[in-house]
């Protein structure tokens, strides 16, 4: 298996440990460059950003990073918040934190640690895949909500988000699913491709830098601002002619 090392007395932040651990995947066959990643992604009603996402084969995979500048104050409110969204959800970790997050995380919370220069799998965890609509409907904005109640049949008077969620609410689970994990290629798919497509023999920080925000999101926040202040002013109309 090719990992790299990690050399001694060096303090491994965030970015670090999300190379070394995308790099460690990788190289045990784990995840490749057909898997969909995501740099500290929010839903709807999220109100915290989880360091790493994964689509892998249909799973939505969450991954919380402790290096050693963080705290673990807020960890049991992330994993419990996140549990709602992921299949599963792994925790990352040095040393310093490993016990107190081995107390704080459940059973079904897969743990790794940055230990000796290697990754080290301390609890593999269990998948539990998401059974509640809601958290796949608040994966999506209102716009892919309007078009998702469309595409099935159902002509909303309205975009206020409340009721697309009610009408998108009655659909069956598994298209839910679908509809969530397409609106999550579509937004993030550019991003994870050229992360990949940088990617040489290892992974290193540098290369997470392809997974922040760019240039290119900018102006996507910027036209979907434009899409949010039509829905405000009850154009929606506008925006189907627009797709």
């Amino acid at each position: 298996m090719h990992t790299q090392k990690i050399k001694n007395n060096v303090i491994v932040d965030e970015s670090m440990m999300k190379a070394y651990l995308l790099d460690y995947w990788r190289s045990s066959g784990y995840i490749s460059s057909s898997t969909l990643v995501i740099n500290e992604l929010t839903f709807v009603g999220l109100s915290r950003r989880i360091d790493l996402a994964l689509v892998k084969d249909g799973e939505l995979i969450g991954i919380e990073i402790k290096s050693e500048l963080d705290t673990l104050k807020r960890l049991d409110g992330q994993l419990e918040e996140y549990a709602a969204y992921f299949d599963k959800i792994y925790v990352f970790t040095t040393e310093k934190h490993y016990e107190r997050s081995r107390e704080i995380a459940t059973r079904s919370e897969g743990i790794l640690v940055l230990k000796n220069n290697s990754i080290k799998t301390m609890r593999r965890g269990r998948k539990q895949p998401i059974r509640d609509r809601r958290s796949f409907i608040k994966m999506m904005r209102a716009t892919d909500l309007y078009h998702l109640v469309r595409k099935n049949g159902v002509k909303p008077s309205s975009m206020e988000r409340k009721s697309l969620e009610n009408f998108a609410s009655k659909l069956p689970l598994y298209s839910l699913r679908e509809a969530a994990i397409e609106q999550l290629k579509k937004r993030f798919t550019k991003h994870s491709d050229r992360f990949w497509a940088n990617v040489d023999s290892n992974i290193y920080p540098l290369d997470i830098m392809e997974l922040k925000k760019s240039e290119c999101k900018k102006l996507t926040a910027s036209r979907d601002d434009s899409v949010s202040s039509m829905i405000k002013n009850g154009n929606f109309h506008k925006i189907l002619n627009t797709q």
